[in-house]
């Protein structure tokens, strides 16, 4: 277990279980301040450009320091867990499956279940916990959910835990992933038969790509996109023109679509692809994302024109630095701009403090005009870049480890591509576990 030197109590059980009357508003405030910290992280986690792994890291091992508490508490803890737990909120969904899975217990597990899997907006938070276990305590929980006989009660739902267990760990679970996609069953339950369908493509399961043809066509979305983003990662061009109604409509699955598609197709289709884009004023901000995906220098002067827009300016300069490596802070290259109202994208007003670029410097058009005047001859046109350096295993890896969280989130799909059926990196797994 970790062990944060903000955890004042003693981790005894002894101590804990002879005092606990005392102890209990202690115990609350763990838990509140564990869902808080986690709901944190899920947060920034692949989106922020103010987090590095190392503040992630830190940020985990204050999420564990109170995890070890509310453990070391036994049934005193995993009470005051369940009492939390009645908000019904993602953080305390989070707690409660920690503690749970932790103690092996069965019973609690299902108590927890019964909760949280009611509900689809705090269900990511007991999936999120598989990732926060040790090896050997995630193989228990995956062999009981997904080769257990004797599970009666809702046994699909804990078919989906337990592959979303693998998934977010990359664990394989071989045959059992055969037998849920051969299931007529499965095809039932979106949620599980999505997630096997996601499956596939993250664990690069080449020998369940008739699976993924019998959805690619499916009518249903969440089906839909996933069987067709799995594809592509198998090297289904097909599949790619099947997610461009997911980047060309709006959808959830917007951002997750262009990272694969414009890391995946030709550079040429690409690039078409982008133009019709910034052709429509609508998908303008999803052209200048595309732009930075696809890393081709060329982009740079409409990108320099679309900071000219205010609704656009801090969105494709963060394209331009993601391009070409370049920090507007560090180069003074960003003007200062006192917080006012700004105007999104559909024309609502919102607060700049609470607006969601507010992460993001505000560029100063003349002088990034004056460095790419100065510095675009050392870039090749029509070669991919990110961070500034060509597309190559080393440059990635070296971005992954110093990187803050949103230039992270971009490398996954990139390394795939270079590494063809290999397993998709997943970088928001925590390094300690419980």
């Amino acid at each position: 277990m970790a062990h944060s030197p903000q955890a004042h109590l003693s981790l005894d059980p002894m101590i804990f279980n002879s005092h606990i009357s005392g102890f209990e508003p202690i115990f609350e405030q763990h838990v509140t301040d564990a869902a808080f910290l986690w709901l944190l992280r899920s947060q920034v986690i692949g989106t922020s450009v103010a987090y590095t792994q190392f503040d992630i890291n830190e940020l985990d091992q204050r999420i564990t320091g109170h995890l070890d508490v509310l453990i070391a508490a036994g049934e005193s803890g995993w009470n005051i867990c369940l009492q939390q737990l009645e908000i019904k909120e993602p953080g305390e969904a989070f707690v409660a499956g920690v503690i749970a899975l932790q103690s092996r217990d069965t019973e609690k597990i299902k108590t927890v279940c019964d909760i949280v899997l009611t509900n689809k907006n705090i269900h990511y938070g007991l999936v999120s916990a598989f990732g926060w276990l040790n090896k050997s305590t995630a193989k228990f929980w995956i062999n009981y959910f997904l080769n257990n006989n004797t599970i009666r009660y809702e046994q699909q739902n804990y078919y989906y835990l337990g592959l979303a267990a693998c998934s977010i760990r990359r664990e394989d679970p071989q045959e059992f992933l055969t037998k849920i996609l051969a299931n007529p069953d499965t095809y039932q339950h979106k949620e599980l038969y999505a997630r096997a369908l996601r499956l596939i493509g993250e664990l690069s399961r080449t020998d369940l790509i008739p699976f993924l043809d019998q959805a690619i066509n499916s009518t249903d979305m969440e089906i839909y996109f996933w069987a067709n983003w799995s594809a592509v990662l198998m090297g289904n061009i097909d599949s790619l023109q099947n997610l461009k109604s997911c980047i060309f409509e709006n959808n959830k699955y917007n951002e997750q679509a262009m990272q694969l598609v414009f890391n995946a197709l030709p550079s040429k289709e690409a690039r078409e692809w982008i133009n019709q884009l910034s052709s429509d004023s609508s998908k303008q901000m999803t052209a200048i994302k595309a732009s930075a995906i696809l890393g081709e220098p060329d982009a740079i002067p409409w990108l320099i024109e679309q900071m000219k827009q205010k609704e656009f300016s801090r969105q494709a300069a963060l394209s331009f630095s993601l391009i070409t490596g370049v920090d507007l802070e560090k180069h003074n290259l960003h003007k200062k701009i006192a917080l006012k109202l700004i105007e999104n994208t559909d024309g609502s007003i919102a607060d700049d403090a609470e607006h969601k670029d507010n992460e993001l410097p505000w560029p100063n058009l003349h002088k990034i005009q004056a460095y790419w005047d100065k510095h675009a001859k050392t870039f090749e046109s029509g070669c991919r870049y990110f961070m500034g350096k060509p597309v190559d295993f080393e440059s990635l890896k070296q971005v992954m480890h110093s990187g803050n969280q949103l230039q992270r989130s971009h490398i996954v799909i990139k390394l795939n591509m270079l590494e063809f059926n290999s397993k998709l990196l997943n970088f928001a797994r925590p390094l300690v576990t419980v």
